[in-house]
């Protein structure tokens, strides 16, 4: 009887359910993602008012008639319109590139933005878009 009563206590000591450690490492992997996330987003919102600009120069009904300055000067008033604070002229050439083609012009786009993750561990972002005008 009292090996019985020992075979039953030894089943309700059975753990049931996750454990600490099994929650921590959950909690830890959404930490994470999080942090991945919010480091992320804001290029990809960036870059898309970027792509966005472009496509309202090309809309224009002049762009595809217009000289490298005065594109240049117009993508950057666009930009400045659609909130984008990051392409300035000093360092427009390191993100765009316009190329003469025999219809017109090219509008090529490479975007690249970086941010810290963990101590010295960086994310990098990396966006290349050719829009013909």
């Amino acid at each position: 009887m009292n090996h019985m009563m020992a075979m039953h206590s030894l089943k309700r000591s059975k753990q049931q359910g996750a454990s600490m450690l099994f929650i921590g490492f959950i909690l830890v992997i959404l930490a994470l993602i999080g942090k991945f996330a919010f480091s992320v987003v804001p290029f990809y919102e960036e870059y898309a008012a970027i792509s966005r600009s472009v496509n309202q120069l090309s809309d224009k009904p002049n762009a595809r008639t217009m000289t490298g300055t005065n594109l240049k000067s117009s993508l950057l008033n666009i930009l400045y319109i659609n909130s984008v604070r990051t392409v300035k002229d000093a360092n427009f050439k390191e993100h765009f590139y316009l190329k003469k083609t025999g219809s017109g012009r090219d509008v090529i786009i490479k975007y690249q933005r970086e941010a810290l993750f963990f101590k010295n561990i960086y994310l990098t972002v990396k966006f290349e878009e050719t829009v013909t005008l």
